[in-house]
């Protein structure tokens, strides 16, 4: 099982972003929803590694947000939520999203089971992560609109600028290069879902 536990940087002096978090992960593939738990927390429950991964891409695009990813055995609460969920995938969760809070990159992985692939993981999404936090809001409006799909001359029409001039900020943005490491990062995410019970060492 994979959690995500995401809390709201700076949130004493800055307005609430939970809803407006809610709505960009809405898309997830999840097993349990993300909501609010706790003042300007949100937690979830994904329903695999490549949901995971896509969750904590959105936390760290929107910026602002410490993201803690725990793996392991886990069960959710009665009612299904996230809210009443209990185990080692929680735990680690919690303890991720607190290790986030001490880093630049505010993004940790944890999980029990497997630590050194854990660290593994953190290692490329913090690396993932630094690209977005170098980038400018032009080239982040770029790579967010090319994360969609869109074409070069697509997202010249919508933002009202020439083709060049997007080409340039996606050069700059090196949104290829973090395209081209999603494979990797969705492998070590994957990676950390520990083994059924009785399954072969």
């Amino acid at each position: 099982m994979y959690v995500l536990t995401i809390d709201q940087a700076h949130s004493r002096r800055s307005p609430d972003r939970v809803p407006e978090l809610l709505v960009a992960l809405a898309g997830i593939d999840v097993l349990a929803s993300f909501e609010r738990t706790v003042g300007d927390e949100v937690q979830g429950v994904p329903a695999d590694a490549a949901a995971a991964l896509a969750a904590v891409r959105i936390a760290l695009a929107e910026g602002g947000w410490h993201v803690g990813l725990g793996a392991g055995a886990g069960v959710l609460g009665t009612d299904g939520t996230a809210r009443g969920g209990s185990g080692p995938a929680f735990l680690a969760a919690r303890e991720a999203v607190e290790a986030a809070k001490r880093a630049r990159t505010s993004v940790a992985v944890r999980a029990a089971h497997a630590p050194e692939k854990a660290a593994q993981a953190q290692a490329l999404l913090r690396l993932i992560g630094a690209l977005g936090l170098g980038r400018s809001a032009g080239q982040r409006e770029v790579a967010a609109l090319a994360a969609q799909g869109m074409t070069g001359r697509q997202i010249a029409e919508k933002l009202g600028v020439s083709e060049q001039a997007v080409s340039k900020r996606r050069l700059a943005s090196a949104f290829d290069e973090e395209v081209e490491a999603q494979p990797l990062a969705a492998a070590l995410v994957e990676a950390l879902s520990p083994e059924p019970e009785g399954a072969p060492s």
